[in-house]
């Protein structure tokens, strides 16, 4: 899944389009057990991000939308961490025990959500790296599916991956 989805997002910003509402909610299994990206609502008008937060989806969002600035691809990468979060948490809602301001305030504050339950300790670092607080420092859609696909292809016996 979470292959799928770098995948699909390293296509959308190889042709210049920011995703800006990744979610779990926003991706889809096909019949061929393929996870698809969906809900492209807003990525071609992200300038008009809402900041309502009623409205803004600050559970996904990286600091610097959290400060107003425009998304980036490095923006949609932060949201994608979160996404890996949702899909080792079983389908946890990340920052379920805090509302909107108070989950602002967090990742303001530098921290990061903890490792679901029974992730691995080598997808938890390709999360950490999503979240970097400094844009520039996080992770590529690229290199996130090169890391995963080392990972698929030989898992680290001494993990745990249940």
């Amino acid at each position: 899944m979470c292959l799928d989805i770098a995948t699909g997002m390293n296509y959308l910003v190889a042709h210049g389009c920011l995703h800006t509402l990744l979610a779990a909610r926003n991706c889809f299994i096909t019949d061929e057990s393929l996870v698809k990206i969906s809900d492209y609502g807003i990525s071609s008008a992200a300038t008009g991000y809402t900041k309502d937060l009623a409205l803004f989806p600050v559970k996904w969002s990286a600091p610097e939308l959290l400060r107003s600035e425009p998304p980036t691809a490095k923006s949609d990468v932060w949201s994608y961490g979160v996404v890996m979060w949702e899909i080792f948490s079983k389908g946890d809602k990340p920052h379920s025990e805090r509302n909107n301001i108070v989950t602002q305030t967090f990742v303001m504050n530098k921290e990061i959500l903890p490792a679901p339950k029974a992730t691995p300790d080598s997808i938890y670092h390709i999360m950490k790296r999503c979240w970097a607080f400094v844009p520039r420092d996080r992770i590529l859609f690229e290199e996130i599916i090169e890391q995963i696909d080392i990972l698929i292809k030989s898992p680290p016996s001494a993990e745990k991956w249940s």
